[in-house]
């Protein structure tokens, strides 16, 4: 049913408010003729059934077919598949609010065939699509730059360290425990902290929700004394130099790790996160001391990683101001919705 497949298989995942251009599963024509999948036309829209994408819609630009997770919609001449997209985007609250299910929040496909849309003139619609596709043309090609920040500090690290899945410049290799001053885990907080806050160095918060899936905020209350990587139960890690401000939540599980001299932090953070990329093990659910003691670091010489620490800094202040435009822009796309949609309610 897999192997050599050709035919596009979608899963939930691919439905992220955005449009959907390509898979990454195949099926074969026997598996598809043995399934209940059915093809969806290009200009289909799609929105997930199940999970963390309950409710989420993407707009099919090819032909494909998917599991039992995705609905897909193609309206008829009433309605503009673009206008019905954006409406369910900004349904999505509503949509999760009737959602039933403990673990495994869901809606049905029945309950996606009873929403109800508001019925404009096909005029009105395309004139409301044309606004709205240029607000989403706008975050899409700010989402690129971010992306092309973000290749632009993985060729600079492949330029000055080699391959690091083969160590390809046979650099040194050591552990954390020789290559900190300490490595602690937090529960409230960690030891290595001041009760004194200042603007540098601030205590980082984690998410602690369902998924752990960032650095949230900073801590009003402590400071770490010296810059330190942190890592989170569940494998998130963060240099606790970047991004100040922003939503305060309750703290997870915590290890703290004070470089020492030997070590850049912005350089272990990024080549820690690179790891985990690889799925190295950094990605685990529940991480210990000891587990990230034990983990083998390539160590180039230092005046390589504070060179590479400087050009993060400046990439990432370049990413910071991009991704503040991406804000500012998904809000004025929230806006926009509201004063076309929202008088439908």
């Amino acid at each position: 049913y897999w192997e050599g497949g050709t035919i596009p298989w979608l899963q939930s995942g691919c439905c992220q408010n955005c449009f959907v251009s390509e898979a990454s599963s195949f099926i074969t024509q026997l598996g598809y003729d043995n399934s209940v999948a059915k093809m969806m036309p290009k200009d289909t829209v799609m929105i997930a059934l199940t999970g963390a994408t309950a409710g989420k819609v993407g707009y099919l630009t090819f032909e494909a077919c998917g599991n039992q997770s995705i609905t897909g919609i193609l309206p008829n001449k009433t309605v503009l598949s673009k206008f019905l997209y954006y409406y369910l985007q900004f349904k999505r609250p509503d949509i999760l609010s009737d959602c039933v299910g403990g673990a495994q929040p869901h809606i049905s496909q029945g309950y996606v065939k009873n929403i109800l849309v508001p019925i404009y003139s096909i005029e009105e619609q395309k004139e409301i699509v044309g606004l709205l596709d240029n607000i989403s043309g706008s975050i899409s090609n700010l989402l690129r730059e971010c992306s092309t920040l973000d290749e632009l500090i993985k060729s600079r690290f492949i330029e000055l360290f080699g391959d690091p899945k083969t160590n390809s410049l046979n650099l040194d290799i050591d552990k954390p425990e020789n290559l900190c001053e300490s490595i602690s885990a937090g529960g409230d907080r960690p030891k290595e902290v001041s009760e004194i806050r200042t603007d540098e160095f601030c205590y980082p918060i984690f998410s602690n929700g369902e998924k752990d899936d960032g650095l949230y905020g900073w801590s009003k209350e402590y400071r770490i004394e010296k810059p330190a990587v942190t890592v989170s139960g569940r494998g998130t890690i963060g240099y606790t130099s970047y991004r100040k401000g922003g939503k305060f939540t309750p703290i997870v599980r915590l290890i703290v790790m004070i470089p020492n001299e030997r070590i850049n932090p912005i350089y272990l953070t990024y080549y820690m996160n690179l790891k985990r990329e690889e799925g190295s093990g950094s990605g685990v659910q529940q991480l210990t001391v000891p587990m990230i003691k034990q983990k083998n670091i390539i160590v180039p010489d230092i005046q390589s990683q504070n060179e590479f620490g400087s050009f993060v800094e400046l990439i990432d202040k370049s990413k910071f101001n991009v991704q503040q435009n991406i804000k500012l822009m998904q809000e004025l796309l929230d806006k926009k919705m509201d004063e076309y949609f929202g008088g439908n309610e």
